[in-house]
């Protein structure tokens, strides 16, 4: 019965359909027009126990755990809930191994809780299973070349990533060849959109 109310619907109904379920969703998350915010902040993390050094990146899980890139210190810390005291997820050190960075530029995290980092010297993307004590890389580590190079494993200087939990597809921001790149996975990548200029269907170095 529901295939043949929803065959007749049109196009515009179902829009307006959409729009007023996405208004009824967003309304939850609407901030009252007198709000008043606190003039201080609440360390949530970084405390004495355990110190940050060029924090670049942050996820909150659904238990609302925290994770941290501490790019400096080239590590990934956990914070549970109401925590100021970290736990390593992931320890690496400075250098071109698979367990290493050279630079952590962003990090995403799949359904399954493994972690992405995504290395902007290196251009290229690891993946970390709980307990790991290297990555696996998952996206880039081609040739770098800079600037219309035209392999789309060649990324240069990526400056941000996304990763999709479900299908874990990893679209890139490729900053030094003003592009996006969608992997599909380690060996596929697409080139999704973008070159360099200043049209509506280019980028300088996003």
């Amino acid at each position: 019965m529901a295939d043949r109310y929803f065959k007749y619907l049109s196009v515009k109904s179902i829009i307006i359909i959409i729009i007023t379920f996405l208004i009824d969703e967003m309304s939850a998350f609407s901030i009252c027009p007198t709000a008043v915010w606190s003039l201080s902040g609440t360390t949530v993390t970084g405390s004495s126990g355990i110190r940050l050094k060029t924090p670049i990146a942050i996820i909150v899980d659904n238990t609302s755990n925290i994770y941290a890139a501490d790019s400096t210190n080239y590590r990934v810390l956990q914070f549970s809930a109401n925590s100021t005291t970290g736990i390593s997820r992931i320890n690496g050190s400075f250098g071109t191994g698979l367990n290493q960075f050279s630079a952590m530029t962003d990090m995403g995290m799949d359904a399954n809780g493994n972690i992405y980092v995504l290395d902007g010297t290196l251009a290229r993307v690891t993946k970390w299973t709980s307990g790991s004590a290297s990555g696996i890389l998952v996206a880039g580590g081609g040739p770098f070349n800079d600037y219309f190079d035209g392999h789309v494993d060649s990324m240069g200087q990526p400056g941000g990533m996304f990763i999709e939990p479900q299908s874990l597809f990893i679209w890139i921001a490729d900053t030094n060849n003003s592009r996006i790149v969608k992997w599909v996975n380690s060996s596929t990548a697409l080139t999704v959109c973008g070159s360099y200029g200043s049209n509506s269907n280019q980028f300088i170095n996003p």
